[in-house]
């Protein structure tokens, strides 16, 4: 039997204010539009990464969350 291969989601989360630019390293290739009062960024959950590691990374960064959305 082979181990069930893990699905990849992608998510599009709005986050109040701009990502630096570790933030944006991080996160690449991710796709990200951004102006001063917010980032929309569009990532696929990486290996063993789910949408609340990323929550909590943004979080320990004081970055806040407003939306999400499961594109995949």
């Amino acid at each position: 039997m082979t181990p069930s291969r893990r699905l990849e989601a992608v998510y599009e989360l709005t986050v109040v204010g701009a990502l630096g630019p570790a933030l944006r390293a991080r996160f690449r290739p991710a796709a990200t539009t951004s102006c001063a009062l917010s980032t929309t960024l569009c990532l696929r959950a990486r290996g063993d990464e789910d949408l609340v590691d990323v929550l909590r990374l943004l979080r320990s960064h004081g970055l806040e969350v407003t939306t999400i959305s499961a594109i995949h």
